[in-house]
């Protein structure tokens, strides 16, 4: 008898097989599965296990049935596998029994890989009542592995009934392929082979022999894609070393090649890879009338199964790549799947205001994986059909806005419709371009959107070019040109107004409330939201309605409304609950997090923030999961839990950092954080070396105001180490940017920190030039009652001390003392000796980056805050 290999992640699983032998005096037990599940390597474990020697010692017998190809040859595989002697005469069968009635102790029989007996064609019932003998004698147990859903003879023998074994979860498939090539543990595309493989345990097994050869798992997951199950098939090899021997051996059982359907049918249901729902199968199998009975008999071959939910008939990778390659659908029937997907693709074009969109979207979800997949095949192959083709990509890539948004397949359908010169070029260009908007690709999206735009324009389709101009909105505020988008918004509702598109007038007031909101024109913006929710009320739009009160809710949160905007916010959440629209319900709840900070209300923000981690999650969104550890991190920064606060916006650098140029910003703003968390632990050198890194990425993408608010805190750090020279030139740079930007508060902000440096080395007249400067800027632009006030009261500090220096002559006889800054308060403290000046003016900056609308990277107003008590 062979021994065990290592088991990985079926723990339970041989629990229960060993409890059920040792509970019982004769068990009867079937361990059933796919071939390459594990079923031969679980039992040996079973029968290894030190409980289960201590019941039966040596009494304990190991049946290799895979020799059995008729049932003499069973029964001699049988008697070997007892010890009997080879004989060429006599009753094997009486041979066996009379052995078997010979054990006056208990004994266990393990018939392994039974299906090669039991599927001798015209054989199957001398083989069944074979079994079900052996089975009667109470001294024996038996335990079979069997590919396949049934268990044989069930009428006559009483079997325990376990489920039949499953592909394994990711972490112990990766234990699995790394106990054989530990090497592989550093690629990254590790997962992803596992993933691909499905975490069927034999494909697995095999996959990391050849990665120990040498291959790397990044390059073996690109030859999977092209050679499929070949790469994994060696000349000569059995069952236990060929993935498509083992395949093959399924396909083999009489019931599957006796029946016409059952081939056609497996290789319909394998070009869809999230699996076929059984109620659509008429419409995408219509060849095939009578489906039930050969999916019948797919189940009971385990060469296709049924996901947790019942949902979707599935088939596991390994089987789905080998009838990719030897058993693809003919053409009529891959053209009745492409139609019948087709179909469920064009149903992605509904608006959000339609009362099937709940039902719609749900619909398309959980067919996503599919018709991604039947897409991508369409649009490779030239067909008649490809206008049908690139009309249910552009429906299905309009769906993509709300999920994951992603861009393969309409790239396909834009390159096939330029080709074809037809007016669907501009529909896929613009689809194209709301893609890459949401995936935060600005400067691309700007010149597909302008691209599609153009091609409207040559047809003259003046719905397609102001959809074009409102759809560069957001990918214009991220590249810092509000005014441009303004512009571009104007003439849009104009043409949709002259069109009679109330729908479009709307979305487009809708988004020049984020532009307002985008250049710190609160009330305007306000007034426009409230505009906005009146017209999708008018015309019954939920969703926009709760997109409006979503960003209405940042508007009043940047207005200090701090209550105002929690109710609307919280309206908000419960419109996207109803809508059933998860991932906008945890976009809201984030904001509401940052409102409840500014209430102080930090046990609230931190349960808002948390939950919207969970649904991010859940949802598989993991930017909205970075999004979450930034503003926790940022919420344990001022609860000065600093060791927390540095894990989650460590843990959110890692994560955006997978996003790539997409995530510019939201890394950026992480690795500030992170710098004015060290800065107040009091590690200067490591909060530089973060803020330099913060103001590389926003130079990266020309973020003028991320640069400035870096460079000011430089500064401000430059200040603390006595460098004041040093520190005004930052300061003289982010008071540019922050004009640069339009921002003229914060660069009111930036000469307060110049006369701050000025104050501290006595120069009062500079320092009263630049709080003048500040006040005079703060006048024309109120946005900060605490700023203004600072800066008013640092001017009459600067001036009484300039009297007294004038008056004294001498600024030695002052006692003039400096308090240093320390955990994130900036305090300069003047006293003056019985002058009556001012005791102490106090200036506690704290920085923070509030995304506006639905993800973009515009920015607002830093918020100026005295420090927590």
């Amino acid at each position: 008898m062979p021994l065990p290999p290592k088991l990985f992640g079926r723990e339970e699983y041989l629990k229960k097989v060993v409890q059920v032998i040792l509970d019982n005096q004769s068990s009867r037990l079937a361990i059933l599965g796919p071939g390459g599940i594990g079923k031969t390597s679980l039992a040996l474990a079973a029968i290894h296990d030190e409980r289960v020697k201590e019941k039966f010692g040596e009494l304990r017998f190991w049946i290799p049935c895979e020799q059995g190809k008729s049932p003499s040859l069973f029964l001699e595989v049988f008697a070997g596998s007892l010890g009997l002697p080879s004989t060429s005469a006599g009753d094997r069968k009486s041979d066996v029994f009379g052995k078997l009635a010979s054990f006056k102790q208990l004994l266990v029989l393990l018939f392994d890989n039974f299906e090669t007996p039991w599927n001798i064609e015209g054989c199957q019932s001398e083989v069944g009542h074979l079994l079900a003998r052996v089975a009667s004698f109470p001294t024996v147990s038996i335990i079979l592995t069997m590919r396949g859903e049934e268990r044989p003879m069930p009428d006559r023998i009483g079997w325990t009934r376990l489920p039949s074994l499953k592909q394994l979860a990711l972490g112990p498939a990766r234990e699995a392929f790394l106990a054989t090539c530990p090497e592989a543990a550093e690629d990254a595309k590790l997962d992803q082979l596992i993933e691909a493989l499905d975490c069927v345990p034999l494909a697995i097994v095999l996959m990391a022999r050849l990665a120990e050869e040498g291959e790397s798992p990044s390059g073996l997951l690109k030859r999977w894609k092209l050679e499929r199950t070949r790469l994994l098939d060696r000349a000569g090899a059995d069952r236990e070393n060929s993935i498509e021997v083992s395949i093959r051996i399924c396909l083999d059982r009489p019931a599957i090649r006796c029946d016409p359907d059952a081939i056609p049918l497996l290789s319909v249901i394998s070009m869809l890879p999230g699996g076929a729902a059984e109620a659509r199968l008429p419409q995408i199998c219509p060849s095939i009338p009578s489906w039930r009975r050969p999916l019948r008999l797919l189940r009971r071959a385990a060469l296709v199964y049924d996901s947790p939910d019942k949902t979707f008939i599935r088939v596991l990778s390994p089987i789905q790549s080998f009838i990719h390659l030897h058993h693809l659908p003919d053409a009529d029937r891959r053209r009745d799947l492409r139609e019948a997907y087709f179909k469920i693709a064009g149903k992605g074009r509904v608006l959000s205001g339609d009362p099937d969109f709940l039902n719609v979207v749900q619909e398309l979800r959980l067919e996503e994986t599919n018709i991604e997949a039947i897409l991508l095949d369409a649009l490779d192959d030239v067909c008649e059909n490809s206008e049908s083709a690139i009309n249910a990509s552009v429906c299905f890539t309009h769906y993509l806005r709300w999920g994951t948004p992603r861009s393969d397949v309409i790239i396909n359908a834009t390159k096939i419709a330029k080709r074809l010169l037809c007016e669907k070029q501009g529909e896929c260009l613009l689809e194209y371009g709301k893609i890459l908007s949401l995936q935060r690709q600005n400067y691309m999206a700007r010149l597909i959107l302008e691209e599609a735009h153009r091609c409207f324009v040559a047809f003259n389709n003046q719905i397609g070019a102001a959809r074009c101009l409102l759809s560069l909105t957001e990918p214009l505020l991220a590249l810092e040109e509000a005014d441009k988008a303004r512009q571009n918004l104007e003439q849009a509702q104009m043409a949709y107004a002259t069109l009679g598109d109330p729908v479009g007038v709307a979305m487009c007031s809708h988004a020049l409330a984020q532009v307002s909101n985008s250049q710190r024109r609160y009330e305007c913006a306000q007034l426009q939201l409230i505009t906005a929710i009146a017209d999708f009320t008018a015309l019954g739009s939920k969703y926009m309605i709760a997109r409006c009160k979503e960003v209405l809710g940042h508007v009043l949160l940047n207005l200090k409304c701090y209550d105002e905007s929690r109710s609307v916010l919280e309206e908000a959440i419960s419109d996207f609950i109803a809508l059933e629209l998860r991932g906008d319900k945890a976009i809201c709840q984030i904001t509401l997090g940052q409102v409840f900070l500014k209430l102080d209300n930090m046990v609230a923000a931190r349960t808002s923030l948390e939950d919207a981690r969970t649904l991010f999650y859940e949802e598989r969104d993991l930017r909205g999961v970075a999004s979450c550890l930034k503003w926790l991190g940022v919420l344990f920064k001022h609860l000065d839990q600093y060791e927390l606060a540095v894990d989650h916006l460590q843990n959110s650098v890692e994560l955006f950092s997978t996003f790539g140029s997409s995530a510019t910003a939201d890394l950026a703003h992480s690795i500030f954080e992170l710098g004015s968390v060290r800065f107040k632990q009091g590690l200067l050198d490591e909060a530089r070396t973060l803020f330099v890194d913060a103001r590389e990425a926003y130079e990266s993408m020309t973020y003028a105001y991320g640069v400035a608010q870096c460079q000011e805190s430089l500064g401000i750090l430059l200040r603390e180490e006595g460098k004041f020279d040093l520190a005004r030139s930052a300061f003289k740079l982010s008071k540019m940017k922050f004009r640069e930007s339009g921002n003229l508060v914060e660069s009111a902000r930036s000469l307060i920190n110049f006369g701050i440096i000025s104050m501290s080395e006595k120069e009062y007249d500079l320092a009263i030039k630049d709080f003048a400067e500040a006040c005079e800027v703060l006048t024309n632009y109120p946005s900060d009652d605490t700023l203004t006030i600072s800066a008013k009261k640092l001017l009459e500090d600067a001036k009484s001390l300039l009297r007294v220096e004038q008056n004294r002559g001498s600024h030695n006889s002052m006692g003039i003392q400096q308090i240093p800054y320390s955990q994130g308060q900036r305090t300069l403290s003047v006293e003056a000796n019985n002058l009556g000046v001012p005791h102490q003016a106090d200036l506690a900056s704290m920085f923070e980056i509030s995304s506006v609308g639905r993800g973009d990277c515009a920015m607002v107003a830093t918020v100026v805050r005295h420090p927590r008590r």
